[in-house]
């Protein structure tokens, strides 16, 4: 599993490098645009090119998750600045329940409102997990199958290429790779299993010798 992971990371790499090149050299944006998608790719590359076997660099590409996800839910929760304000996308919930009813479209309106809440219960969940590194593997599945969820519905309402400019589909395999994977650098996950090693009956007669 963790080969075919690999694998999907390094297409969706190369699909992601394609359109930030043809944004830049065809389009002319520039990297203010495509900052974030930069940052995304270069992270989620690092770990496929080491296959996912250095933890600490794992540990990149998950905390970038999780900054992702929790400043997503900070921005509609208003404490990034208002609508309007730079590097702001919502600014307010009742906003960001508007770009939730685009997005899916496909969906009944009336569900919209309680949909917005849910995901936004989830992906803080997960993103927390993801940055501080708590049951990381679980929060990487769970983070796989909600940025799925992103790729299915933007690629309905706006088409496929719409991921691209916040690199849904790498971040989507790349979370499946954490899965498979160890990045528990820098996490608690990381320093509970050093304080049970410190408190194991084998550890104890060591240190006693």
């Amino acid at each position: 599993m963790k080969r075919l992971a690999i694998w999907t990371l390094a297409l969706a790499l190369v699909l992601q490098i394609v359109w930030l090149a043809v944004r830049h050299y065809r389009h002319h944006a520039g990297m203010q645009d495509l900052w974030y998608a930069l940052v995304m790719t270069v992270g989620f590359a690092a770990l496929a090119v080491t296959r996912a076997r250095v933890r600490w660099i794992a540990a990149i590409p998950r905390i970038l998750v999780g900054l992702a996800f929790t400043s997503a839910v900070c921005d509609r929760l208003g404490l990034m600045g208002g609508p309007g304000s730079p590097g702001v996308a919502w600014g307010t919930f009742p906003v960001f329940v508007t770009y939730t009813r685009q997005i899916n479209a496909f969906l009944p309106a009336a569900i919209i409102p309680s949909l917005a809440l849910v995901e936004t219960i989830i992906e803080g969940a997960l993103g927390l997990a993801m940055l501080i590194g708590w049951k990381v593997r679980t929060a990487a599945w769970g983070s796989m199958l909600l940025l799925l969820t992103f790729v299915t519905a933007m690629t309905i309402s706006f088409g496929f290429p719409s991921q691209f400019a916040y690199a849904v589909l790498v971040m989507a395999a790349g979370a499946w790779l954490l899965a498979t994977s160890d990045a528990s650098f820098l996490s608690v996950d990381g320093l509970i299993e050093r304080l049970a090693q410190r408190k194991s009956p084998a550890h104890t007669t060591t240190a006693n010798l």
